[in-house]
């Protein structure tokens, strides 16, 4: 069991009425470099219009939805791109250049992102070895950690499961390290990044269980979302609690 740091509580109380919102993508930028691959980013089965605009909206239901379905090489790269977008938002110049990359050999990709899915939908507990293996067999060239755990969160996503795969990125890192005073080289006792990631999970769904049990209602994907929404800030008083409350809804 991984104590849970002393200013968590603290951190979640101030976030206790914010929520995530939809993401707003472009998606003319993403058609105009990767064609076909784009094609779901105008499907309103996954993505929603903006009045009088050309972007839309993008969350993580319509992401679960869209990864579920992974069926055919053409399937999963579609898939694949709606993640990236919606982790990249309206600054994806970068990340539609790397996705350029990841997709270049199209059946390499679909192979990675089809086998990453099925083992983790398919783990049966948080250390029966799948996660660990998954993250040590990722390979596709220009994803790296901070989005292949975004396509993790969501194709690896078992709906009458417990636990669910989570998303590490720097801005989550920063608040462990910086806000939080943890890292998950301390949470898992290893250097290697694949048992860090393991262990971050398991922390993470730990710590939503025992807030909840505190009656601070949050559950490990919320965690996730705050620690990356205040991105290793200082920890916040009494004032700056009160200014966060209303940032998102």
């Amino acid at each position: 069991m991984t104590a849970r740091p002393a200013g968590l509580e603290v951190l979640v109380n101030a976030y206790r009425t914010a929520c995530q919102q939809p993401v707003e993508i472009h998606p003319a930028n993403w058609e105009s470099a990767l064609a076909d691959y784009a094609i779901l980013l105008r499907d309103n089965r996954y993505t929603s219009e903006i009045a009088r605009s050309s972007h839309r909206l993008i969350g993580r239901d319509g992401l679960r939805r869209a990864c579920g379905s992974i069926s055919s090489p053409l399937l999963s790269c579609q898939a694949l791109v709606l993640v990236m977008a919606w982790g990249s938002g309206r600054i994806d110049s970068r990340t539609i250049r790397h996705t350029g990359w990841a997709l270049a050999k199209a059946e390499d990709a679909h192979r990675m992102l089809v086998r990453s899915a099925e083992q983790l939908k398919s783990a049966a507990t948080l250390r029966d070895g799948s996660l660990e293996q998954a993250y040590r067999a990722w390979r596709l060239p220009g994803i790296r950690r901070s989005f292949f755990t975004k396509w993790f969160a969501f194709a690896g996503y078992t709906a009458e499961r417990s636990w669910q795969p989570l998303i590490l990125d720097d801005r989550v890192l920063r608040t462990l390290n910086k806000t939080l005073n943890i890292g998950t080289q301390t949470l898992a006792g290893s250097r290697l990044w694949s048992r860090r990631y393991v262990a971050y999970v398991e922390a993470l769904h730990q710590w939503s269980a025992e807030l909840s049990e505190d009656r601070v209602i949050v559950d490990a994907s919320q965690l996730e979302w705050i620690l990356f929404r205040h991105n290793g800030a200082a920890l916040p008083t009494t004032e700056t609690a009160r200014a966060t409350e209303d940032l998102d809804c």
